[in-house]
């Protein structure tokens, strides 16, 4: 658990369960993950990840409904944002878009929670990894978070010809 009330959430405090899977290919691809969630309290922290079979490297964020604030569950770096649509009401559907462009092995992404983009840290991610889709909700929170749809897809980016 986090060591004070301050301190960042961290992933190992949510309870998550795994939606979708996908493999990752060599070169260069697109890969989303798409869901819409739904929470049952103001004060419960959700998540939403597209994460390797560590749960190491990928794309992690945590949704404070209370405040919209959105925040980077793994690569620690904190708050990376606030949905302007806050406070997210107890039982709306929140839409949650994660898209990472992999070119090789490095990955740049952002992440769109109710239409919103926020920007999110690369990463290196090895090639064929497998990534999970994840939703969670804070385990101190005592509630679930619902799952209404989710859908991972993966674009191969076209071979060059080389002149």
């Amino acid at each position: 658990m986090s060591a004070s009330l301050f301190a960042p959430p961290l992933l190992q405090d949510y309870d998550m369960v795994a939606l979708e899977q996908t493999c990752t290919e060599q070169g260069e691809s697109q890969i989303s993950f798409t869901v819409e969630i739904e929470h049952k309290h103001i004060t419960q922290r959700m998540m939403v990840g597209l994460l390797d079979e560590s749960r190491e490297r990928g794309v992690a964020i945590t949704i404070h409904p209370a405040t919209g604030e959105v925040g980077d569950l793994s690569n620690g770096s904190g708050v990376i944002g606030y949905v302007s649509l806050s406070p997210l009401i107890p039982g709306q559907r929140t839409k949650v878009d994660i898209v990472i462009y992999k070119y090789g092995r490095n990955c740049v992404c952002n992440v769109r929670v109710l239409g919103e983009t926020f920007l999110y840290p690369a990463f290196v991610l090895p090639e064929n990894s497998r990534l999970t889709g994840l939703i969670g909700s804070h385990a101190q929170s005592g509630h679930t978070v619902t799952c209404h749809a989710s859908r991972i897809d993966v674009a191969q980016a076209p071979h060059r010809a080389v002149a």
